[in-house]
Parts: structure tokens; sequence; C-alpha cells
């Protein structure tokens, strides 16, 4: 017990290293985009160069907050916990026991606990925090995932399974409030009425066997269709576990944890999976085969970019369609899973793969067709130009720009998008000429258009302002380089080192 006072007071109070400085609020959402990418180098330089003068006390722990937030990416889980404690004990003050300030700094804390195996500190930390803000947590994200924390901790030190159960309950509950409380989401109420009425069902202590795996059944579709997969498939596997080998729910049951298996990159669980739905389909007489699982399963697995695996799968789909070239619409699916091995190969940064691809691809298609035509030949473009073969990229994408403009009804973005990658490779043989007059018409269209891929724009204003500064006119090229420097910080966070070491070299030349 005295060990326990110890954790809560050493929790609410820090170790009172009194914070000197405070970040703007503007800086600080950059650092934490940063970090949420792991960009942790660039978040540490930002935070170094624009640590501010100390301004009012009631937002100073937030300067605390985003120094902890970087010593837990960094790995330094002592100096997050150090600073942190520091940030709840001025929250603790202020009283702002909140989801946005306090359980997200609370959550890092246990967390930083738990990587240091010191699970009882963890526990405390939660069970504290979640006390605190029991008025705000309902529908808080960080409150999910202080629930989920206890999960590891009971995992690790063994607690009985109603606690466990009545954990999964919370973050159930939390996850579809925070749902609901989402105004993007049209149908949050009716789908938080919905899993209520199975939610409160459930609790019932006189429920029978049948109608808690049709409860359990109910909540885990609920669960799937906001994408909390986790609990959805934990009730999903208690709902199968004592269903019959051919039993009709299972339906709809397998293709849901197919779904979510693929999402989460659960192999092993995809690979018993599969020949189980193929079995079932043959019994039942379902339209399942190899090509429409693996294909399935590959583009869930892209989607959450597990590249790698979801290219084995789109190759078991091709090889299977290879050794099977009588299935009915075998040309749309041929053409379809090699369509996907394309994308996901260009994530993988094989692109030699990608040219071979594109060349089969084209095998099944021809000019007429604009939208198959334009993916062959802008995709074989692309992977050329990563391939720093310039020359051969820039005849690809001369020839696919004139037939943009040859199509009665030209698609403009393509004609953009097509411009932008021709005009780095003409910057990368040093057709500075070239690559300005393109890109330049690329900006005038893009913006009669009104486009709105600022991404784009960026790298069109650096292309053209690395041109300029390829022909030596300084003064033209800085003011587009800011240009996308600024989209870069918007989008990003941070500048990309190479367009900042490119205004470095104007400001140098104009001084």
């Amino acid at each position: 017990m005295k060990h326990l006072i110890t954790v809560i007071i050493l929790f609410m109070c820090g170790i009172h290293v009194s914070a000197q400085n405070e970040l703007s609020v503007s800086t600080i959402d950059r650092i934490e985009k940063l970090l949420s990418h792991h960009e942790i180098e660039a978040a540490d330089s930002l935070l170094r160069k624009e640590y501010l003068s100390f301004g009012e006390a009631n937002s100073a722990y937030q300067a605390d907050c985003i120094v902890g937030l970087l010593f837990y990416y960094q790995e330094k889980f002592e100096e997050s916990i150090s600073v942190m404690s520091i940030a709840i004990s001025k929250m603790d003050s202020l009283r702002l026991w909140d989801c946005e300030h306090y359980l997200k700094t609370a959550y890092y804390i246990a967390d930083s606990y738990i990587h240091l195996n010191k699970l009882r500190e963890s526990e405390t930390v939660i069970n504290y925090s979640l006390v605190k803000c029991v008025n705000s947590y309902s529908n808080c994200i960080y409150a999910k995932k202080l629930y989920q924390l206890l999960l590891v901790i009971y995992d690790k030190v063994g607690i009985s399974p109603a606690v466990i159960e009545q954990v999964h309950n919370e973050i159930q509950k939390i996850a579809i409030n925070i749902y609901a409380s989402d105004a993007l989401n049209k149908d949050g109420e009716q789908t938080k009425e919905g899993f209520m009425f199975f939610y409160d069902y459930i609790t019932k202590p006189t429920i029978s066997k049948e109608d808690s795996m049709n409860m359990n059944q109910g909540k885990a579709a609920y669960l799937y269709s906001i994408g909390e997969y986790e609990e959805a498939i934990r009730l999903d596997e208690k709902v199968k576990a004592k269903l019959t080998q051919y039993d009709p729910k299972l339906h709809g049951i397998n293709e849901s944890l197919l779904v979510m298996y693929s999402s989460m990159a659960q192999k092993d669980k995809i690979d018993k999976l599969l020949p189980e739905m193929y079995e079932y389909s043959l019994q039942m007489k379902l339209d399942y085969d190899p090509y429409m699982l693996n294909c399935w399963v590959g583009h869930n697995l892209n989607q959450y970019r597990h590249y790698r695996m979801a290219q084995y799968y789109f190759e078991q789909s091709d090889s299977f369609l290879n050794m099977n070239k009588s299935k009915q619409d075998w040309l749309e699916k041929k053409k379809n899973v090699l369509s996907k091995m394309i994308y996901n190969c260009r994530s993988l940064a094989e692109y030699e793969k990608v040219i071979e691809y594109c060349k089969e691809y084209a095998m099944y298609t021809d000019k007429k067709d604009y939208d198959e035509y334009f993916f062959v030949n802008f995709n074989q473009g692309l992977a050329l130009r990563a391939l720093e073969k310039y020359t051969e990229a820039i005849e690809i994408l001369e020839l696919l720009k004139k037939y943009i403009q040859s199509c009665r009804n030209v698609n403009h973005e393509d004609y953009v998008m097509t411009n932008c990658i021709l005009g780095v490779c003409y910057i990368k043989n040093n057709q500075n000429d070239d690559a300005i007059e393109c890109t330049s018409m690329s900006i005038e269209l893009y913006k009669s258009l009104e486009m709105n891929d600022k991404s784009l724009l960026g790298s069109l204003y650096n292309n053209i302002g690395k041109a300029y500064l390829q022909k030596e006119k300084y003064q033209k090229a800085l003011p587009f380089l800011k240009l996308s420097a600024d989209i870069q910080i918007e989008q990003n966070g941070v500048v990309s080192p190479n367009t900042q070491s490119y205004i470095n070299e104007c400001k140098r030349r104009l001084k």
C-alpha cells in the first residue's frame, strides 16, 4: 500500500523541473504531425528551432507534453514519464481533466511504464486518470487506448475472465460513442442505438446460450461496420467456435473475418481461413474461388499498407488464373489482378516488376480504351523515372501527352499529372527549358481547373523552381521554391531536405 501511495504522489506531482519555455500551437501541431509519421529527427530539429519564450502559466503544460512525447518516440521512456508527469501535475492544478490533454498525456505515461515493464505503476496511472476524467472519457480515443493497455497488463499478470470481459465491454462502448459523436458519420446515432440494444441485452445474467451467440454476433456486426476490428474479431471468433462446420451463419462471419484478418495482416489466420472457405463454398455451392479470395485479401492488405504480404496473395490469385484460363470473365479478372500488382509493386519500389506487369497488361488492351492505355503508359513512365531511365521515360510520357490531347474529351487532370512527371525527367536530363515549359503549362491548368491536390501543386512548384535554379535564374526560382515549401509544411509539417537545399542555394547566390 505504501508503494502504491508513493506512485500516485509521484504521478500527481512529478519531479518539479520548471518549464522555461512554451511552444506556439501551430508549432506543436507540426511537431505532433511529424512524430505521428515517425519523422523523429525532423520533429526534434523543429522543437529545438522553434522553442519560444515562456507564455501564460495556464498553457505551459503543453510544452511539457510535446517534449515528453518526443522522448516517448525516441524511446527515452524514463525521461518521457518525468516530463509528462509535470504536465499532469499542472493540469491537475487547473482541474483540466479532459480527453485531448489529460487522458492523452496519461496514455503516454502509462505506455512508457509498460515499455519499462513497470506494470503496477502503469495500472495505477490508468486507474487514476480514468477516475479523474470519469465525466469526459465516454467518447475519448485515449480512454479507449488506456483500457487497451489494461488488457496488455492483465494478459501479463493474469486476472479473472469477468474483469477481462468488463474491460472489453468498455472498449466497445467507447468506440461506438466516438463513432456516434463524429458529425461526419450520418448514421452515428442509429449505429449507437443498434449496438446498445445488443450491449444492454447481453449483460443480463439470464440470457440463454443461443441468445448470447446472437447478441455477440450483433455487437460484432456493428463493431465491424465502424472498423473496430480487434473487438469484432474476438466476438465473431467466439460465435464461430460454437457453430457446426457448415452452419449457414458461417458465410457472413467468415467473410467478415477474412476482411478483418487481412486488414490487420494476420497471415496465420488468413491461411487457416482460406481453405475453410474453399471447402465451405464447395459444400454450400457458393461462388468462392482462389482468384477472388486471394485478390480480396491482397486488396485489403494493400489498403492498410501491408504491401509485401499483399503481393504474395496477388501472385497467388494471378497464378490461379494462369492455370485456369477457361474461367468465366477470365480477361477482366486477369487485368484486374495485374492492375493491383502494378500499384502494389509501385508501393514496394519494385519498378522492374511494374514495367513487366505493364507490358503484360498492354497485351490485353488497345488504344481505344483510354483508361487502360493511360494506366499502362503512365505507370510505365513512373517506373522508368524511378529507375533513372529518363530518356525512355520522356519518350513514353511525350507519346502519352499527345495521346491525351488527341482524345475528344481531354482528361485535363491526367494531362497535368503526366506533365508533372515529364518535368522531373526533363530536369534530370538537364533539359530545363522543356521542364519549365511543360510545368508552367501544368500550373496554369491546375489553377484554371481548381484542382485540390495540394501535394501535386507543391511538386509542380518545386520542379519549376529546380529548373530555374539549374539555369542559374535564382530570382525566378526562389518564389516557386518558397511556395512549394509552404505547401509541404501545411501537408507534412516540414520542408523536404531537397527543397530546403534549393532555397538555401538561391539565397546564397542572391546575396
